[in-house]
């Protein structure tokens, strides 16, 4: 699973209202739930998403962050790295966002699985 972020140098939500999220995740998961009731796997789906932040010691650079990591069985994103050699202010902040990302975790057979996922973080001014 791969997702792209652009950074901003706005204030970032630390907290999204959990009930937006949760009832976006929802909304998306019904089709497939309706769909088939037994489907053998459901995707993860994000439930509360955090904007990284623009590093302020850099000035109208962009760069791009490769991460890759677990979503664990509890929806918690664990073991985040970073793929390839990046800027240390612009790979940090990609993960400290990141790191707080939830997802309603992968299912298989209803059983919530460990997922690995891959995430690309643009910064763009």
């Amino acid at each position: 699973m791969e997702e792209g972020v652009p950074g901003t140098g706005a204030t970032p939500q630390k907290a999204v209202p959990p009930a937006a999220p949760q009832a976006a995740a929802a909304a998306r998961a019904q089709p497939f739930r309706q769909r088939d009731p037994n489907a053998p796997i459901y995707p993860p789906m994000k439930t509360r998403d955090v904007r990284p932040l623009y590093p302020p010691n850099r000035t109208d650079e962009e760069a791009t962050v490769f991460l890759e990591g677990i979503i664990d069985t509890n929806g918690l994103m664990k073991g985040l790295q970073v793929l390839e050699p990046a800027n240390a202010d612009f790979a940090r902040a990609a993960m400290d966002a990141v790191n707080d990302w939830q997802f309603e975790p992968t299912r298989l057979h209803g059983v919530p699985v460990d997922t690995s996922i891959r995430i690309t973080v643009r910064f763009v001014r």
